[in-house]
């Protein structure tokens, strides 16, 4: 009974996988080729922490 189970729902996964893409692709063509993504949300201090960040990464990665 379990191998049953674990056949239906690794078919739905599957399944679920396989539209997720499809859908991924309809978004892809309409933005014109590009993939866009997700824009990403900046915190409290905004570009200018971002700034401060990078330049502190710069400097203990040398």
């Amino acid at each position: 009974m379990s191998e049953i189970l674990f056949a239906i729902f690794s078919g739905l996964a599957q399944f679920e996988r396989k539209m997720i893409k499809q859908s991924q692709k309809k978004g892809i063509s309409k933005s014109k080729g590009k993939f866009k993504g997700r824009k990403t949300k900046l915190i409290e201090g905004g570009k200018e922490e971002q700034r401060m960040i990078i330049e502190a990464y710069k400097k203990v990665s040398l």
